[in-house]
């Protein structure tokens, strides 16, 4: 960039600053942070310029004080200006917390009101701009707890933060002035009158799943895996209004698209049973949490059975319905939320093989020895594989894709750094050929190898749909409709919104 390029830029901050004034916005931030431009100029990885915009932290943090200092001068000197930085931009010489402190002080003596904390650039491994749930909550509080220190404007914290107690815990304990919460407010925009009003048990938690950055990043607008309303509020509002006839639905399946079903509509109005041949509710969320790692998982588990508890839905658990019994509760509709079977391959001498699933595994139903083959290259697999390596155990993926876990966009950079850095054998655009009692013999691209001193082959192999069901239930004349994997498989977020669809559409 030029000089005459740096004076255009930071006069089209300034008249943007003067148009939000204008348009009636109570103060402006400027985003410099996360690897953006004003970032570049603040960062010694990316700024190599010779001249009075580079060199020393006064030279890189020249233009952004320039345009605080112009903003103040040329829109209104008491219209709050904040500014978002990096506490680190988690790179090798990239921005550290000793020059962000830095950098903070200068930016209070051009006259910024406030400072708000930040990490990460695009590059960052582990991904640290958004980061998602095997981050602890809070996790720069002790970035801002040390800008903190050095200057006397407000400052500001992100990252994390998806409940009231620990928003109020960083405040309390001097590692902030303010908190501010992004995706929290995209699972419950009433987060804060929630909280306010002592009403904490019903605030819809962020799972820091990213399944939001995941949306946007695809160009479909931002879904939320707890709240299909994100992005649709409208619709929603007009499509959830009480049934015109309250009637009888019976939900069959326990899992969050069941859960979801029955309580929407039961929140319709209508008279709701719920049917689960499990002693609780849950489904495969009730393990889905105990990989390394997923234990914000169980809060979204532990959400859903509070909605449930308090609704007006009939539980029914510990068995499994006929059915003449289904058909015995008179229902106006029948909705089968009863998940997917995992898919057994058709594999030679599997059936004389140690094999599992790996459901089996992360329940802790079996003891599967020391050295293993995990099938498949999904998110179970990935989830399954680091759930063994982190307990010693040795572990060898084998994945017909060249990516693993490449359904999960916004995680699969960081279980693709997990399981190298437990040490996972990881055999991509590879196939299982046959197998044996202690050994598998793999094609890996047309190459093919033995895998020896094998004690279990763990198949992740997908899913297959269990449709059966609502063939038979409607042979008696029933009105029968699907949600979540029983249809094919789905991620959660998918199964969340289809149950909650297909119960507004009755």
């Amino acid at each position: 960039m030029t000089r005459q390029d740096i004076a255009e830029v930071s006069s089209g901050f300034v008249a943007a600053a003067g148009r939000a004034r204008e348009a009636g916005f109570k103060a402006i931030e400027l985003h410099a942070c996360h690897g953006y431009l004003l970032s570049q100029f603040l960062s010694p990885d990316s700024n190599r310029r010779i001249d009075e915009y580079g060199g020393c932290i006064e030279n890189r943090v020249r233009i952004l004080c320039d345009i605080v200092r112009r903003i103040k001068a040329e829109v209104d000197r008491g219209f709050p200006v904040i500014c978002r930085i990096n506490a680190s931009d988690r790179v090798e010489g990239g921005l550290d917390l000793s020059e962000s402190a830095e950098i903070a002080v200068a930016l209070q003596a051009s006259g910024v009101d406030a400072i708000s904390v930040s990490n990460g650039i695009h590059a960052s491994r582990p991904y640290a701009i958004v980061p998602q749930m095997s981050v602890e909550r809070g996790c720069y509080a002790a970035d801002s707890a040390h800008i903190k220190a050095r200057v006397n404007v407000p400052v500001m914290v992100v990252g994390r933060i998806n409940t009231p107690e620990v928003a109020e815990a960083m405040v309390r304990d001097g590692k902030a002035d303010f908190v501010c919460l992004s995706r929290a407010l995209i699972a419950d925009p009433f987060f804060p009158i929630k909280a306010e009003r002592g009403l904490v048990r019903d605030i819809v938690p962020c799972i820091a799943c990213n399944e939001c950055l995941a949306t946007v990043h695809g160009h479909t607008g931002v879904a939320c895996t707890m709240n299909p309303r994100a992005s649709r509020e409208l619709w929603y509002e007009r499509n959830t209004l009480k049934a015109s006839k309250s009637k009888t639905i019976v939900v069959i399946g326990g899992g969050v698209a069941g859960m979801a079903a029955a309580r929407t509509a039961a929140n319709r109005g209508h008279r709701v049973h719920l049917i689960e041949r499990s002693d609780r509710l849950g489904g495969q969320l009730s393990l889905a949490h105990k990989p390394p790692h997923r234990e914000e998982l169980e809060n979204a588990l532990n959400h859903f059975r509070h909605l449930i508890h308090r609704s007006s839905v009939i539980v029914h658990l510990g068995r499994e319905w006929t059915l003449e019994e289904v058909a015995g509760l008179h229902p106006d509709h029948v909705i089968i939320a009863i998940g997917a079977t995992p898919r057994k391959p058709v594999l030679p001498g599997l059936d004389l093989a140690r094999a599992y699933f790996g459901w089996q595994i992360i329940s802790e139903q079996i003891d599967p020895g020391r050295r293993n083959v995990v099938v498949g290259g999904g998110l179970v697999a990935v989830e399954v594989a680091d759930f063994l390596a982190t307990r010693g155990h040795h572990v060898t993926i084998v994945a017909r894709s060249g990516l693993l876990g490449k359904a999960v966009w916004a995680d699969r950079v960081y279980f693709t750094d997990r399981i190298e850095m437990l040490g996972v054998d990881v055999l991509t655009h590879a196939r299982i050929v046959e197998v044996g009692k202690g050994w598998a013999r793999v094609e890996v691209e047309s190459r093919e190898r033995r895998i020896d001193d094998v004690d279990s082959i763990i198949v992740c192999a997908g899913y297959e749909p269990e449709n059966h069901l609502a063939k038979d239930l409607q042979g008696l004349g029933l009105d029968v409709h699907m949600a979540g994997d029983v249809q094919g498989s789905r991620k959660l977020f998918q199964a969340i919104e289809e149950g909650t669809l297909v119960a507004l559409g009755l």
